[in-house]
């Protein structure tokens, strides 16, 4: 027995990803392209993250800044009203966008908070990988690991953050200790 956040797949012509896929009912299939997919626990995206800390924290939806460049990241920006694409993005995230910045090469973060008029210190960039901690300590803001990627706890500890943890569930209780 495993217990795990989420799962990616890999197909090739003779995969038979509608059959696996009907067989996943308690999993929402992100299509990446090429061939990948991203499996989440259906009900449990960015979107319900998003919802449950502005309702924790008592603000409003049009508080919140969503960044994204992948098709991972749909279901945040069909939620949120302030949607910023990278400069480098999936064309899914189009209709969504209300801002497009620079790369995260370019600092695009940095440069969206700033052309926004973010106020840096009530930022939170969370995230599951290296690229992007590294893309919050270029912004110069808070960031959150979260263990639900390929990211170690490792990997994270030599960048600035309020905290890594495990999953959602568990960030939500380091936001509330913060608080």
């Amino acid at each position: 027995y495993y217990e795990y956040d989420k799962c990616y797949l890999a197909s090739d012509c003779l995969s038979d990803c509608e059959g696996l896929f009907a067989r996943m009912k308690q999993m929402d299939i992100i299509d990446r392209g090429g061939g990948f997919y991203e499996c989440v626990p259906s009900g449990h995206s960015k979107a319900t993250a998003i919802e449950r800390v502005l309702e924790y924290y008592g603000l409003p939806l049009e508080s919140a800044y969503v960044f994204g460049d992948s098709s991972n990241d749909l279901a945040m920006f069909e939620y949120a009203s302030n949607c910023v694409v990278m400069e480098k993005h999936s064309p899914e995230l189009d209709p969504f966008a209300t801002f497009v910045t620079r790369s995260v090469e370019e600092d695009g973060i940095a440069y969206a908070m700033e052309q926004l008029g973010a106020d840096r210190s009530e930022v939170l960039y969370t995230g599951d990988s290296v690229v992007d901690a590294k893309t919050a300590a270029a912004a110069a803001v808070d960031f959150a690991g979260v263990l639900t990627g390929t990211t170690s706890f490792r990997e994270f500890e030599p960048f600035d953050h309020i905290c890594i943890v495990s999953d959602l569930a568990e960030l939500m209780n380091a936001l509330t200790q913060e608080k």
